[in-house]
């Protein structure tokens, strides 16, 4: 075995190490009454009206051969997360909050570090909840700063792959119905992840991230029950940014309004999924300082799914999905076409993220086949073979900073296999998961202009997450 492939290895094992001794603890100590699972605050007996919950996740992730422009050879993180929950309850009003530590080690010079990486011990929430039911009305009112899951989490969501989370302080208010209909209504200012400087990211350095008043996002979600296991959505998003002290920004103010139909999956049932969004307003083609060109903003994405899961052992299912999202027609014509997914996430329907995530929900054409099945009753395999092509030749691949403004570069991006495993190893308390992903460079990764001049590139991870 080589020296790297061995150097590879003992990592990713040591990523788990400090997580698989706490479980054997809990397996030493288990709790009485409590079946499979440990919880902090019962170990401790809290009083009904005090609880205390979190997590801690260790990820090691290795990336050989990159994709991005200007950047070649191998990269590599250790990821920790950590999360810590109080919550005190009186009667219908409880007071919560949630803080986050998220930190890197093995970062060199040349590491693609951002704030999705960072974010050394920050208050993620910390709001005022008041929840009142009325026969089959449930509703609750959020004020303070607090994370968001909405609808397909395309748009707007709290991240779960992800080392950093996007939070937001303003108010939610949700009113929910036999849990076949919800309405949400949303006003908010995004919180700015700090520090933002690689030195600083690369270091870990503490410092409080600031609500934007630059920057405002508001919203209204509506869930129904279209029919019998059909269920609809739609929204409406609005988002308002400019420039502030010391950062730029692209000036946004986009209007994203959205409708999504789904059939949950069940066993010998076809399932689908379509979703669409149309967004309009105006933008800017860059962060640049010196760029000042407001552009008319008008684009559009759509996500389609179908599959079908049997009946037998390890219940499989396999689904064809079908992934589009404008790009910019012409970069000189005052207009500026490329979709923009405002706060969402892309983990789900595009693969691993981290130091890899090439496939951005920006300019794309992307057929792709999944296969999901349960090896074992706390075990999930999924794998999926993707395909992607530009939408607009003369936009950009966005994650890697491609652009051939040209047009004469042929539009083949690539094609990316996934796979991963995860398993429940104590139920509810800690989870391990092992996974990578192999993107073959189409036509475009490798003659457009600035192209990375390294090989395929291969990402690998692995991480374990202990919940208390």
């Amino acid at each position: 075995m080589c020296p790297q492939i061995f150097y590879q290895l003992c990592m990713m094992l040591f990523s788990t190490r400090m997580l698989c001794l706490l479980a054997v603890i809990l397996m030493l100590f288990p709790q009485p009454g409590v079946a499979d699972t440990w919880r902090l605050d019962k170990t401790l007996k809290t009083p009904s009206w005090l609880s205390f919950s979190g997590s801690h996740r260790v990820r090691y992730e290795y990336l050989d051969d990159r994709y991005r422009a200007g950047q070649s050879g191998n990269d590599e993180l250790l990821l920790m997360q950590t999360l810590f929950k109080t919550s005190l309850q009186f009667d219908s009003v409880s007071m919560n909050l949630e803080l986050l530590d998220a930190r890197q080690s093995l970062a060199d010079t040349d590491s693609s570090l951002t704030t999705g990486n960072v974010n050394a011990l920050d208050v993620l929430q910390a709001y005022l909840q008041q929840t009142h039911s009325n026969q089959n009305y449930t509703h609750t009112m959020k004020l303070g700063r607090f994370t968001m899951d909405v609808g397909s989490r395309r748009l707007l969501a709290r991240n779960k792959f992800r080392n950093t989370i996007n939070s937001f302080t303003g108010f939610e208010w949700i009113t929910s119905h036999n849990q076949n209909s919800q309405v949400r209504v949303f006003y908010s200012l995004p919180v700015s992840r700090l520090p933002n400087q690689f030195d600083d990211l690369k270091d870990n350095q503490l410092k409080r991230d600031k609500e934007n008043h630059d920057v405002r996002l508001m919203g209204i979600f509506i869930k129904n029950l279209l029919w019998t296991d059909v269920q609809d959505e739609w929204y409406f998003y609005d988002l308002d940014e400019h420039d502030h002290a010391n950062v730029a920004t692209k000036d946004r103010d986009l209007q994203t309004i959205g409708s999504r139909l789904y059939i949950p999956s069940q066993p010998k049932h076809l399932d689908a999924e379509f979703e669409v969004a149309l967004q309009w307003g105006h933008s800017r083609a860059s962060k640049s300082e010196t760029d000042n060109q407001d552009l008319d903003h008008f684009a559009y994405f759509a996500h389609m799914e179908v599959g079908y899961q049997a009946d037998g052992k390890g219940h499989p299912r396999i689904a064809l999905e079908f992934d589009y999202a404008s790009g910019d027609d012409n970069p000189n014509d005052g207009d500026n076409n490329r979709f923009d997914t405002l706060y969402g996430v892309r983990r789900g329907d595009f693969g691993p993220l981290g130091i890899f995530g090439p496939i951005s929900r920006a300019n794309i054409i992307s057929p792709a086949i999944r296969l999901q099945f349960n090896p074992a009753l706390d075990m999930t395999v999924i794998a999926t073979y993707r395909g992607f092509w530009l939408a607009n030749d003369k936009d950009a691949w966005v994650t890697a900073k491609l652009h051939d403004v040209n047009g004469k570069t042929d539009s083949y991006v690539g094609q990316q296999f996934e796979a991963r495993l995860r398993w429940n190893m104590i139920p509810n308390n800690l989870r391990l998961e092992v996974g990578g992903a192999h993107f073959i460079k189409g036509s475009f990764a490798r003659n457009a202009p600035n192209a990375s001049t390294d090989d395929d590139s291969t990402f690998v991870y692995t991480q374990a997450t202990l919940i208390f």
